[in-house]
């Protein structure tokens, strides 16, 4: 498998030697390190993918994972960068060679990525310091407001469980660091974030893992991907789809 690896990206680094002649025309032997010069967006997400400014570098679990897979295949890692998850939808979607992590697999959005590989299965639920059960009844009857990070996703997915669009409130550049402290200081009063984040945030403060208390559950978990935009090269596109299929 190695092997065809590296003649597909032998064949990719050809054409573009060939486009670019002012590039270093030397082909890599099997010993070097290949770099794809690939950039990977995603959210602040601990422990999954956040800054560590000791080292001023991007770090996670799910950073190890995609280095796992890079260094098998003996090409070098990534440059990953955090950004607001609207905005690095929007580069991944115009830059060459950029990647983004996590993209839920919806339908609207199957045609337009290659789901290169699935990181998780996020659980969403609405969070209060108050643990009365929250249902879309009570959200009309007492003009109740939920906050969201603007991901899309998840305000969408809340809304289709049948909570009125209007007391779904989508905020911008939000994270969900954020939303706990706002809860946590009473400042706001619902919002919908990912299980494993909150316990985490929670541990970090050093809290009680039921301070924060689950009054409403999605039913279906969302699926996260690494992924990428099929406007990219076929070659490079088949290359990383290889890579990532191990």
């Amino acid at each position: 498998m190695l092997n065809l690896l590296r003649l597909l990206l032998v064949s990719s680094l050809l054409q573009c030697l060939i486009l670019n002649a002012s590039q270093d025309s030397k082909i890599p032997s099997e010993d070097e390190v290949v770099p794809l010069n690939l950039i990977v967006l995603a959210p602040e997400s601990i422990p999954y993918h956040y800054y560590n400014y000791d080292d001023a570098s991007v770090v996670g679990t799910s950073v190890d994972e995609i280095n796992s897979h890079m260094q098998r295949a003996n090409l070098a890692s990534p440059t990953f960068r955090i950004f607001p998850w609207k905005r690095a939808l929007y580069l991944a979607n115009k830059q060459p060679k950029t990647l983004i992590m996590p993209l839920s697999r919806t339908p609207e959005r199957e045609n337009d990525f290659v789901w290169l590989k699935a990181m998780r299965e996020t659980f969403f639920s609405v969070y209060s310091l108050d643990d009365t059960p929250l249902t879309p009844e009570m959200v009309l009857e007492k003009n109740i407001s939920i906050y969201c990070e603007n991901a899309g996703i998840q305000c969408l997915l809340l809304s289709k469980t049948g909570f009125p669009e209007k007391f779904i409130k989508e905020n911008h550049g939000v994270s969900h660091d954020n939303f706990l402290d706002l809860a946590l200081s009473g400042r706001i009063k619902y919002f919908l974030a990912e299980q494993d984040l909150v316990e985490t945030g929670l541990k970090q403060r050093r809290l009680p893992l039921n301070t924060l208390k689950k009054v409403y559950t999605l039913n279906k978990p969302v699926s996260d991907y690494l992924a990428i935009s099929k406007n990219n090269e076929p070659e490079l596109i088949n290359l990383l789809i290889q890579i990532f299929e191990k």
